[in-house]
């Protein structure tokens, strides 16, 4: 009978987790969790477009990016069915505060740049990209504790294979990046 018990426990379980994948709400957090945790392979389970999580461009930066990641919280606030192929998922996303670092960073940048530009020193494009780096993570350093706190509507549809996939807007990659995103926009970039 114990061992019953503990196989239908067991297959409830199973089942319980198998229909999480099912829910618009389960992209959205595994979306996350692969962000999170920096398995960005996994991501295109999850979300319609991938794309601004790879590249050369998200290559040079891979490790900042990851260090933010794994810093970053968030939690499922409602989800709201629009019909039988879209969802809304209100999500609260706190994150490092990359944008009020990168804003700092590229004011040292400017500096910096100046400093080489009146040593007649010339500018190789791949010092700067590192020394930038560098200087946002310096910035980071100083805000150790300091973080932004987004909520942000993701729009989330049903494939054809009937999973949900997320639907990762400006919005709500800038939520995930702590600001990067306007405080590249603020800096006229």
């Amino acid at each position: 009978m114990k061992k019953l018990f503990i196989a239908l426990l067991t297959a409830c379980l199973l089942l319980s987790l198998t229909a999480c994948g099912k829910k618009p709400g389960s992209a959205v957090k595994g979306a996350l969790d692969s962000i999170k945790s920096g398995d960005l392979k996994k991501l295109p389970e999850y979300v319609v477009d991938a794309s601004d999580f790879e590249g050369p461009d998200y290559d040079q930066f891979k490790e900042l990016f990851n260090d933010i990641f794994k810093s970053m919280s968030y939690t499922i606030d409602k989800t709201e069915t629009t019909d039988d192929k879209n969802a809304v998922v209100t999500t609260t996303i706190t994150a490092p505060n990359v944008g009020e670092a990168t804003k700092n960073a590229f004011v040292d940048f400017i500096s910096w740049a100046i400093q080489q530009a009146v040593s007649d020193k010339e500018l190789d494009e791949d010092e700067a990209g590192q020394k930038l780096i560098e200087l946002v993570r310096e910035n980071m350093a100083k805000l150790e504790g300091k973080t932004t706190t987004t909520t942000v509507d993701i729009e989330v549809i049903k494939d054809d294979k009937g999973n949900w996939k997320a639907k990762f807007d400006t919005d709500v990659v800038d939520a995930i990046m702590g600001g990067f995103f306007k405080a590249i926009s603020d800096l006229g970039y």
